[in-house]
């Protein structure tokens, strides 16, 4: 299982345009996805999960996180998800 600092860390090191987390991989909550996508406000955030619902992360989920993916991954949504963000990222605002 990862942590959150190695996540930080990563972030910090690596230039992504997304990325993608394991809620059940990870101890993770509201407030720190929050905080991570104001800290890292150019990266989309995916999420995954064995697990259809996550009212523990019911905020987070509504606010901060672009899509979430169940497991196993299909792949045809992960490819829709990031072609989503690509046309996103090169949107004007």
């Amino acid at each position: 299982m990862g942590n959150i600092a190695s996540l930080d860390q990563a972030l910090v090191d690596v230039s992504a345009d997304c990325v993608i987390l394991d809620i059940d991989a990870l101890d993770i909550d509201n407030p720190t996805i929050r905080r991570l996508t104001i800290q890292y406000p150019v990266i989309y955030f995916l999420c995954m999960s064995k697990n259809r619902f996550h009212p523990e992360l019911k905020d987070a989920i509504c606010y901060h996180i672009y899509a979430c993916l169940t497991k196993p991954l299909d792949h045809d949504e992960l490819l829709y998800w990031l072609r989503c963000i690509k046309n996103d990222a090169a949107s004007p605002e």
